[in-house]
C-alpha cells in the first residue's frame, strides 16, 4: 500500500489520469514511459518512498493541527462572521507564505550553475 501523496504527485506528473477508462487514457496520450518510471523509482529507490512517507506524515500531522486550531477560533470567535473571518485570515497568510517560498525557488531553479 501506498501513501495517498504519490498517487497524488504521480497524477500531477502523468497529467491528470485519475477517472479515466482504458480507452480515454489510450486517447489522450499519457505516457506510459513515465508510469513505468514511477513503478521502477518506488520499487528501486528508499530514498523516493521515506520522501513520499514523510510528505504523507507531514499533510496529516499540519490537518490533525488545524481541526483545534479552527475550534478554537468556532468557539472563541462572539459571531459566525468573525470566525470566518479569522479563518479566511490565517489561510491567506499561510497561502502567501508558501507561495513567497515557491516563487523563490523558482527563480533559483532558472539560475546557471557555474
Amino acid at each position: 500500500m501506498r501513501p495517498i501523496i504519490y498517487y497524488f504527485a504521480k497524477d500531477m506528473q502523468i497529467g491528470g489520469s485519475f477517472g479515466y477508462t482504458p480507452t480515454q487514457r489510450r486517447n489522450s496520450g499519457l505516457s506510459e514511459v513515465t508510469t513505468q518510471r514511477w513503478e521502477l523509482y518506488w520499487e528501486k529507490y528508499a530514498v523516493f518512498r521515506r520522501g513520499f512517507y514523510f510528505l504523507t506524515i507531514l499533510w496529516g500531522v499540519g490537518l490533525l493541527l488545524e481541526v483545534p486550531a479552527r475550534a478554537i477560533i468556532v468557539f472563541k470567535a462572539p459571531t459566525t462572521d468573525s470566525a470566518v473571518m479569522w479563518t479566511n485570515i490565517i489561510n491567506s497568510t499561510h497561502l502567501r507564505k508558501n507561495n513567497n517560498k515557491i516563487i523563490i525557488i523558482k527563480r533559483g531553479m532558472g539560475k546557471k550553475q557555474t
